[in-house]
């Protein structure tokens, strides 16, 4: 049953990053017409990160839901779980509605809000701390790459 849980977890977190996707893929016209950073990596390197971290934000997730019954674990699902709806909410805010500065204030709050799961989890619960490590540097580089279209364009 474990098992299953689990991977009804990354299902669904994968049909979520899949509609991020269809929301991205509608709006590719307009942003390539976005002056961005030379950092900025080749559309196909955004899939297949994304669909890594989403695999390690699901197990993540499903490692806090399952040991919800601990306090302090509890507290941390519930900081996890309003910082997806935040992870969730900069698609459609960036490429569906092309807010710049709006999608770069919810990047910043995802960031805030991950930094809190990041310090808490080491102490808390170290396998989610080394989960979450890769989600933070990338949403880190994100954050910059937001902040780099909002300046030049």
């Amino acid at each position: 049953m474990k098992n299953f849980s689990v991977m009804l977890w990354i299902s669904s977190f994968e049909i979520i990053s899949y509609c991020m996707g269809l929301i991205t893929r509608n709006n590719m016209d307009w942003y390539r017409l976005l002056n961005k950073s030379i950092l900025t990596p080749k559309g196909y390197v955004f899939s297949i990160i994304w669909t890594i971290l989403y695999v390690l934000l699901a197990i993540s997730g499903y490692l806090l839901y399952k040991t919800r019954d601990k306090k302090e674990i509890r507290h941390l699902s519930y900081i996890f779980l309003i910082h997806m709806l935040f992870n969730w909410i900069w698609t459609p805010v960036f490429f569906g509605l092309h807010k710049l500065n709006l999608a770069l204030v919810i990047l910043v709050i995802t960031i805030l809000l991950t930094s809190y799961l990041v310090i808490r989890s080491f102490r808390y619960y170290k396998l989610v701390f080394y989960l979450l490590l890769p989600y933070f540097c990338w949403i880190l580089f994100a954050c910059y790459l937001n902040f780099v279209i909002c300046i030049i364009n």
